[in-house]
Order: structure tokens, then sequence, then C-alpha cells
């Protein structure tokens, strides 16, 4: 279950044990579905409630074991021992005790089989909101059909985006910034992208958030790695609120004049509309300033943003091509052809100078 901050916490032990006139607080019913008073009770305990199993799921258990072993690279004799741990523990084990009743379970299997409608979670206020399936599907299409926000693709840009990453993964591990541990636990996953809304239900209409679910993606693993890494300077600026409690927090001992007013802005498309160029500098000057960055990777900070990395790779993207004048043949041939191809790499980026 992931962590909760503290209004997460404080809002699901509101949940817990609420009286008839709360529900509706929880519940919002924009589908044209008929909602009971057991299905509106057991939608209010959120998205986030976990129904106890019926028997242990034992073959989803044995997956996940097997899918760390494999990504964690995990020796055979350490592998064989955890198996062994996992084996004894699901032998023994036994299914919990059921946390809704009957009827709460006879509600959960008619909502699930409703193909009308879908249950999705607000997008503030931990709320459960029910919409139409036709409605929503009708929502996602409309934020796709924004030309200044999307465009369609010819083709899935996937296959290339994770060769580049894997060639950066080989090239990071070349030169010690990672080890083969590492470079395991980076390597790009084979999921497509998937697109869903959360509805706006404090504005009219419900407007869905577009939200994109990268888990698996070909960079997923490689942003885990990143944001362990830039996380740290989340928070070191005067202007950053954490939440709503933080914000009062802030504001509490703001002394405001007669004449002055306090403004909310709303933004459109926020993230989609953050400069890339500019942000990777700006973090590339907080990495520069951080006294700590040594405690939390060993990469270095000057990685492939000056030296002859820098200025050779700046020169092939202004280039609209480049002479070679090696002393020996290059290529990728011979008994070890990788490695000759990655020499010839080697050649074309720094050479010997004179000779570029």
């Amino acid at each position: 279950k992931p962590p909760q901050n503290t209004e997460s916490v404080l809002s699901d032990q509101k949940r817990e044990g609420c009286d008839t006139e709360d529900v509706d607080k929880w519940v919002k019913n924009l589908s044209e579905r008929h909602l009971t008073q057991t299905e509106k009770n057991f939608l209010a305990k959120g998205l986030n409630f976990a129904v106890t199993p019926r028997q242990i799921p034992l073959v989803e258990l044995i997956t996940a074991t097997e899918t760390a072993i494999r990504k964690n690279n995990i020796a055979e004799v350490e592998a064989e021992q955890l198996r062994m741990k996992v084996l004894a523990c699901l032998s023994n084990a036994k299914p919990p005790a059921s946390n809704i009743t009957m009827e709460e379970r006879k509600a959960l299997t008619s909502l699930s089989d409703d193909n009308n409608i879908i249950i999705l979670s607000a997008d503030k206020g931990r709320c459960t909101v029910l919409l139409n399936q036709k409605d929503c599907h009708e929502k996602i299409l409309s934020l796709l059909s924004d030309e200044n926000t999307y465009e369609p693709l010819k083709r899935d840009p996937g296959s290339g985006y994770r060769k580049r990453v894997i060639d950066c993964l080989k090239q990071l591990e070349q030169d010690k910034a990672i080890d083969r541990t590492s470079y395991h636990r980076l390597y790009p996953g084979e999921s497509t992208p998937s697109l869903y809304g959360l509805p706006k239900i404090h504005k009219q209409g419900a407007l869905l958030r577009p939200i994109v679910c990268m888990i698996n993606l070909v960079t997923y693993n490689s942003s885990k790695f990143l944001s362990s890494i830039l996380n740290p300077l989340v928070g070191s600026s005067e202007h950053h609120i954490q939440n709503t409690l933080d914000f009062v927090e802030k504001v509490r001992d703001v002394i405001m004049e007669a004449d002055e007013t306090m403004v909310l802005y709303d933004f459109t498309s926020l993230f989609t509309c953050i400069p890339i160029t500019k942000a990777l500098e700006v973090v590339h000057k907080r990495l520069q300033d951080d006294t700590n960055l040594s405690n939390r990777t060993t990469m270095r900070k000057q990685y492939f943003s000056s030296g002859v990395n820098k200025r050779s790779l700046d020169t092939i993207e202004r280039a609209a091509f480049f002479v070679t004048l090696d002393d020996e043949e290059q290529g990728m041939r011979g008994d070890d052809p990788e490695g000759n191809l990655d020499c010839y790499a080697k050649s074309l980026l720094h050479g010997k100078c004179y000779d570029r």
C-alpha cells in the first residue's frame, strides 16, 4: 500500500463508520445507475480499501517472487533460499477473515458486473465518483482532440526510446557509473503507456484531469532511480507547499492590508507546458550546488555536461556530417563485433583531436 500523508490518513479515519448522512460526502454518483444504500456504504470506504481475499493468491505471489529475483539479478543460491522461504510461508498461510459483510460483497459483485459505469477517484478530495462509461470515453476523446496539446503518431516510438535507454545504461556501466545490479534494475520495461482521467467534481461539468500510467514503461525504472536522486531537492525552496495543512501553517501569521488581495492561479496543462531545456538547466544547477549528492549516487555531477563528452555531443548535434580519418579499420566485425562497435563509437566521438 502506498504511503499516505496526514490528510489521507485523516480522510480514511473519517470514512470508517460514517453514518448515512456522511455517505453522500464520500460518494458522488454522476451516472444513470441508481445506487442502493449498501452500495453507497461500500463505495464510501474509498478506492484504497482492500477487500480480503477468499483464498491465498498463490500464483500471483509466486509470480511476484520470480519477477523480483529476475529484476534484481539475485544469485541462484540466494534465489533458491528465497523461494524456499516463500514456499514455507505459503504452505502455512490461511485466508484472513472477511472485512466486509455478505451484503457488501453482493454489492461489490453487482457494481463490478455493470459495464455501463466506471468508478474513479475524484481529482481532489478523495471522493469516489461514478460516471457513465459512455460519458467518460467522450470526455477522454474530447481531451485528445486538442491539437495544441496532443498529436497523433504514425508509429509507436517505444522501441526507439528503449534502444536509447539501453545504450545509455551500457555506457554508464562501462564508465563505472553504475554496477551490473543497477543495470538490471534500470533496464527498460516493455509496457505501453495508457491514458485515463480523474473527474474534477469541484468544477462544473466534472471534466477529467488526464493521467498517463507509466508503470513498467521504457523510462519507468530509470525515472524511479532519478526520483531517488532528485527528491531530496524538493521542498528546499521557500516557495514550496507540501499540502493544504502546510499552506495553512505558512499563512497563519500573514497579516494582509486592506488594499491587498490573496490570488490563486489555476494552471492549464502545467506539466506539458514546462520548457524541458530550462527545466534540465535548473535541475543541473541544483545538483551542482547539492553537497550531499555523493551520498545518493556515485554518478558524477559533470557526466555528459562538460568536457570532451559535452563538446563531442554538441558538435555531432549541430553538424550535418563529419569526417573521420582513422589509422585502423573500424566497424562491427571480427570475433567481438559488439566490442569493436563500441570502439568505433568511441572513435567517432573523440578520435585523436587532429583527425576530426
